[in-house]
C-alpha cells in the first residue's frame, strides 16, 4: 500500500485514484476468471454429454449385434442344423472366424 506524508490534494487523489483503478482490475480479472471457469464447464459437460451418447450407442450396436446372432444360431439349431454347419453359416454370413464362430455356440 503507498503511504504518503504530503498533503498536496492532488498527490492524495492520485493515490486514491491508482488503489481504485488496481481494485478494479483484480475484480475485473476475478470476474473474467469466474466466467472463464463457468464456460469451461460446459464445455466439459457438452463434452461428456456427447462422448455417452456415443458410448451407449456403441455398447447398443453391440448388443443388438450379440443378440441378432444369438437368434441366428437359435433358429439354425431348431432346423437341426449341425454345430459344423452353424459355424460355417456364421462364418459365411457375419465374416467370423472359425475360432470365433465356434466360441459363439459356447
Amino acid at each position: 500500500m503507498i503511504k504518503s506524508g504530503t498533503k498536496n490534494l492532488g498527490i492524495i487523489e492520485a493515490i486514491k485514484e491508482l488503489k481504485e483503478i488496481s481494485l478494479t482490475d483484480r475484480l475485473r480479472y476475478e470476474h473474467e476468471m469466474k466466467l472463464k471457469a463457468k464456460r469451461d464447464r460446459r464445455a466439459e459437460d457438452k463434452f461428456v454429454y456427447i462422448q455417452g451418447q456415443k458410448d451407449g450407442l456403441t455398447q447398443g450396436i453391440e448388443i443388438g449385434k450379440r443378440q441378432g446372432l444369438n437368434a441366428f444360431i437359435n433358429y439354425l439349431r431348431r432346423t437341426n442344423c449341425s454345430e459344423e454347419q452353424i459355424i460355417q453359416e456364421l462364418m459365411t454370413e457375419y465374416g467370423l472366424s472359425r475360432d470365433d464362430a465356434a466360441d459363439m455356440l459356447h
